[in-house]
């Protein structure tokens, strides 16, 4: 696209895109209007909008989106209007950013956008929620390799932690796991 550096908008809205991949727009440096609506986008790949200077209008609604990460937000320096209402948002610590740029201003129908899932979030207004209901949760099963006479068995800690994405709940699971291996290592002692 790099030919068309003097384009000023860019409709591409309704063409089954999937993925838009990074630095697409390299070049539109004078694109003031983006549309890529009503697509069937998942994925908004790192830097994809990051020569976009002049960018006012970014239209991502009725995809299927269901993040925003901050990398995608920090990419967008002129702070254009987006539309990011119609998509199924997870609602988890990765759209925190997103929650700060709604906060902005800079969101067209910002009490339109909704989040999908988790479960508990169903339905509930984006704009609405803290950066605190915005939690990320992983299963991790520490492996643990040990030796016996009769040969090399690998054991799995039978407790499953829950982490949460905040420095002092990481923290704390990392001190759980040391604890663990603590124990493991002196019971086989």
């Amino acid at each position: 696209m790099s030919a068309l550096t003097n384009l000023e908008r860019l409709y591409l809205n309704q063409n089954r895109m999937t993925t838009i991949k990074s630095s697409i727009f390299t070049g539109l440096t004078k694109l003031t209007d983006l549309d890529l609506s009503g697509n069937t986008i998942t994925t908004i790949e790192e830097n994809a909008f990051s020569d976009l200077t002049k960018l006012k209008i970014l239209a991502l609604y009725g995809n299927r989106i269901t993040t925003f990460t901050n990398t995608t937000i920090s990419g967008l320096i002129s702070q254009p209007v987006l539309t990011l209402h119609d998509n199924p948002y997870h609602c988890d610590c990765k759209l925190i950013g997103m929650l700060d740029y709604i906060k902005t201003g800079f969101v067209s129908v910002p009490e339109r956008i909704r989040c999908f899932t988790p479960e508990k979030l169903k339905g509930i207004k984006l704009v609405s929620l803290s950066s605190a209901n915005l939690t990320c949760s992983e299963m991790t099963t520490i492996p643990i390799t040990t030796t016996e006479t009769e040969g090399e068995t690998t054991e799995f800690i039978k407790t499953t932690y829950e982490t949460n994405s905040s420095p002092l709940k990481v923290k704390n699971f990392l001190v759980m796991i040391q604890i663990s291996l603590y124990l493991l290592v002196n019971t086989m002692i």
